[in-house]
Formats: C-alpha cells, sequence, structure tokens
C-alpha cells in the first residue's frame, strides 16, 4: 500500500512535467477557426456595411467617406474597421494609424500590446460597441 501511494504520488509530480507538444499533430487544426456566433456577427456586419460605418464616424467624430476608404483598404472587412474602432477610442490615436498598423501583418493582439491595452479594456468596449451597432440596426429596420 506505501508503495502504491509513493508510486502516484510520484506520477502525480511528473505528469505536469511531460510535454505533449511533440504528440500532437497541430497541422489538422484551422488557424483561422471561428466560432458560430462569430461568424454570425461578421455576417450580420457585412449585410449592414452602410449603417455600421455610419455609426462609426460619429462614435470616432471622423467623416463617413474616411471610413469608407480605410474599409476598401481593408479588402471590405468590417470587423477589421470594428476592431480598429475600439483601440482607437481607447488609445486616442486615430484609426488611419491602426489600421494602417494591421495592413502591415501586425495582429490585433500585437497592437493591443503596442498601445497599452488590456484584453480587459478592450472586451468591454468592444462588447459596448457591439451592442450599440446591433440596437442601432434593430431600431433603423424597425422604423423603416
Amino acid at each position: 500500500m506505501k508503495k502504491l501511494l509513493s508510486f502516484s504520488l510520484l506520477i502525480f509530480l511528473l505528469v505536469p512535467f511531460i510535454s505533449y507538444a511533440d504528440v500532437i499533430d497541430y497541422s489538422r487544426y484551422n488557424p483561422h477557426h471561428q466560432y458560430p456566433h462569430q461568424k454570425m456577427y461578421q455576417e450580420f456586419l457585412n449585410l449592414h456595411k452602410e449603417e455600421v460605418v455610419h455609426y462609426l464616424s460619429t462614435y470616432l467624430n471622423e467623416p463617413e467617406a474616411k471610413l469608407n476608404s480605410l474599409l476598401k483598404n481593408q479588402d471590405n472587412q468590417v470587423n477589421s474597421l470594428v476592431n480598429g474602432a475600439a483601440i482607437s477610442k481607447l488609445t486616442n490615436q486615430p484609426i488611419s494609424k491602426i489600421l494602417q498598423d494591421k495592413m502591415n501583418q501586425v495582429s490585433f493582439r500585437e497592437l493591443k500590446i503596442k498601445y497599452n491595452v488590456t484584453p480587459r479594456q478592450f472586451h468591454k468596449e468592444m462588447k459596448t460597441l457591439q451592442y450599440n451597432i446591433t440596437k442601432k440596426i434593430q431600431v433603423t429596420n424597425e422604423v423603416e
């Protein structure tokens, strides 16, 4: 019994140090995996591009023409424009500078580190931004 207990204790202490990185085949995993709610939200944003750009222009105090040109430079990816708007609002940087960095193959995670935005700040800002965008679009569609 004592040998079994000491063996189980030894295994318990050694298991966290065993690396399974050599065993896992990472080529099977899709690096661009999206959860269904993320995909639905992106489709929602792409469906209502004009309303999103109009809302972001009032949110950032930028002209709509400038945001439309930035959107064309981003290959019409509205979600990149929304993420850039949240970082721009938190850091008081122009959105054109943030999206220019994004076009230079810098991820939004690296941008948040560069501009000292904590994940909690970004998450809170994105939640309010997403809520306000969906609320405004739903109200606009109800009026029509």
